[in-house]
């Protein structure tokens, strides 16, 4: 299964967005059950969300919650026009980049927008 950086900026905004962490996380329409989980377990690999990973529970895992890491990539990547920017820069550039190269394209974007 191919990595759904749209998917995975919709999903680390619908964590942020939670008042009571032990509200289950819905999946988005029109994405198909394993393709969302999948997409969890992407996150929870690279360290952007954490919790209790229990496998009996909802989606196999329970208070989902945004680590650091995922906070400071979301703040990256939140602004529509900078997210815009970044996929553009990476489909230009063959349609594919690391986690990383993403957060520093977006860091950047956000300085240029700030004049700095």
């Amino acid at each position: 299964m191919k990595r759904d950086m749209n998917l995975i900026r919709l999903l680390l905004q619908a964590l942020e967005d939670r008042e009571n962490t032990t509200l289950g996380l819905k999946c988005p329409d029109n994405c198909p059950r394993e393709k969302f989980e999948y997409h969890l377990d992407l996150l929870w690999e690279a360290g952007f969300i954490t919790g209790e990973h229990q496998p009996t529970a909802h989606l196999g895992y329970d208070c989902l919650v945004l680590t650091w890491n995922g906070h400071d990539f979301l703040d990256a990547i939140r602004s529509d026009q900078v997210w815009t920017q970044v996929m553009k820069k990476i489909t230009e550039l063959g349609g594919k980049a690391s986690l990383e190269v993403m957060k520093e394209l977006a860091i950047s974007e956000c300085k240029t927008l700030l004049g700095l």
